[in-house]
C-alpha cells in the first residue's frame, strides 16, 4: 500500500507551518484530512473557511507532485 509522506512542519517564508489533523464525520463514519497551519488558532481559522467554502475538484486525482 502506498501512501502520502507529510513532513510534521515546514518553513514557509521564514515562519513555521505545523501539520494538523482535521477529523469529520460523513455517512456515520469518522475521516480525516491534515492541513498545515501556523499554530492551533490558526488551524482553527482554516478549517473555518474550509467549511464554508469547500468544493470537489473536477476530475480524479492521478498523482502527487513535490515542488521544489
Amino acid at each position: 500500500m502506498s501512501g502520502i509522506n507529510m513532513p510534521l512542519q515546514v518553513e514557509v517564508e521564514g515562519r513555521t507551518w505545523k501539520l494538523f489533523s482535521v477529523d469529520f464525520m460523513a455517512d456515520e463514519r469518522k475521516y480525516s484530512f491534515y492541513i498545515y497551519a501556523i499554530n492551533r488558532e490558526h488551524a482553527s481559522y482554516i478549517v473555518d473557511d474550509i467549511k464554508h467554502t469547500a468544493e470537489l475538484s473536477p476530475g480524479n486525482l492521478v498523482g502527487i507532485v513535490k515542488r521544489i
